[in-house]
């Protein structure tokens, strides 16, 4: 989807009531969810012994443990980010 907001619209209560797009469409809207991007602000950590990927992001598992092994192997130990 390519479409760029242009304005928020409101009821005299406040609510949103529509979304005017750039492209000059009108869409009726309840909520609106915005999604923002981020960098990580990791520059410092790259002389420590955590590990950074491509991005830059700090990579964890699925209950949010960092490893502090620079290569991965199948014995990681990770540690709760806190």
């Amino acid at each position: 989807m390519d479409a760029e907001v242009a304005e928020l619209i409101g009821d005299e209560e406040g609510n949103l009531t529509e979304v005017s797009l750039k492209s000059g469409q009108m869409l009726r809207a309840d909520l609106l969810v915005a999604g923002l991007g981020v960098l990580p602000s990791t520059d410092f950590l790259l002389a420590t012994d955590i590990i950074l990927d491509s991005r830059g992001y700090i990579p964890v598992d699925k209950v949010c443990y960092f490893s502090l092994v620079k290569k991965p192997s199948h014995n990681q130990i990770f540690y709760p980010i806190l």
